[in-house]
């Protein structure tokens, strides 16, 4: 397992996760039940498609990542986290008509206590969107990506215009697309070749829980087939995933790969990195998905938005009694 050579085009919405520490003491005299915070410090992280382009380079592939921001303090905080990372920014467009999206949670000790969302989630504009277009055009053009992945947060990027260009791109160019869907958008990734949702998010599609696994592979077989996607990848937080390919001819389930899980925050998008670089090598579906699952599991036994290394990725895979050889 080498993905050293490995170029991935990374589109989709940036968020900077901002955390806020700090210890609560007492309770506020001016409302009921509302706990004061002593703020101790605040961190910053890459979230969103920036944490994708972070797995990605972590994993010891090339990310280059295409969004678009507001023009603000929080984008020059995305730029600055992303040059301490080595990543490539060039391609990340500066908009006057949005705010760069920020989640910002307080904590006390490891407790979330409050998140509060800045951001602006209209679709792009005609300019955003011409602008975003011709940044994807210059970076496929300087870089022949070997896999693109659309990471879909329901902000405002992926409209159904850029989306049929996306997978126009990946065709025309012959380049594996991936995407992690949010709701909105669910049933507009036509033709993709890998779709990653986790269960919760299905579930809401379908606007149902299925009542037996058997009724849940039926029905993700059903949408590879209307949605011409080959590949269908469910996350099932603490309980493992699903790798469906073939049109749902060739279904693999494999529990969690660890127990005690941390902290799910950035697994998916974990998961969305590592098995697009498999898809990228040609990897057999079951190496795709085992690789996918250990990944995943690595992530959730990290506090914070942590993007897991290749070296740990490699370590475990060899450590492991009884697995295959993947490399």
């Amino acid at each position: 397992m080498n993905f050293d050579n490995v170029v991935a085009l990374v589109i989709g919405d940036v968020i900077l996760d901002e955390l806020c520490f700090g210890d609560v003491l007492r309770m506020s005299p001016e409302a009921p039940d509302i706990p004061i915070l002593s703020y101790r410090r605040t961190e910053y992280y890459l979230g969103g498609a920036a944490n994708v382009a972070a797995n990605i380079r972590s994993l010891g592939a090339k990310p280059i990542l295409c969004s678009i921001t507001g023009n603000d303090s929080a984008r020059e905080t995305i730029l600055k986290l992303m040059s301490d990372r080595k990543l490539e920014a060039s391609f990340i467009i500066a908009s006057h008509e949005r705010r760069t999206t920020v989640k910002q949670r307080f904590i006390n000790g490891e407790k979330h206590l409050l998140r509060v969302d800045s951001e602006d989630d209209d679709n792009m504009s005609d300019t955003e969107l011409a602008m975003l277009t011709d940044s994807v055009v210059n970076a496929v053009a300087k870089y022949s990506p070997d896999v693109i992945i659309l990471q879909d947060y329901n902000k405002g990027i992926f409209t159904e215009d850029f989306i049929d260009f996306m997978i126009m791109i990946g065709h025309k160019y012959d380049v594996p697309i991936c995407v992690d869907p949010k709701k909105i958008n669910f049933d507009k990734y036509n033709g993709v070749d890998l779709f990653k949702p986790n269960y919760k998010e299905f579930c809401d599609y379908l606007t149902f829980k299925p009542n037996s696994h058997e009724e849940l592979l039926q029905m993700m077989k059903t949408f590879q087939v209307e949605h011409y996607t080959p590949n269908f990848l469910l996350t099932l937080s603490e309980k493992g995933l699903i790798y469906s390919s073939d049109y749902g001819n060739n279904v693999i389930c494999l529990p969690a790969e660890f127990s005690g899980i941390i902290d799910v925050s950035g697994a998916g998008d974990t998961v969305i990195s590592t098995s697009a670089l498999c898809m990228a090598l040609k990897m057999k579906p079951e190496y795709l998905a085992i690789t996918s699952n250990i990944a995943g599991g690595l992530a959730c036994k990290k506090m914070g938005i942590n993007a897991i290394s290749v070296e740990e990725l490699k370590d475990y895979i060899d450590n492991k009694k009884g697995h295959h050889n993947v490399s």
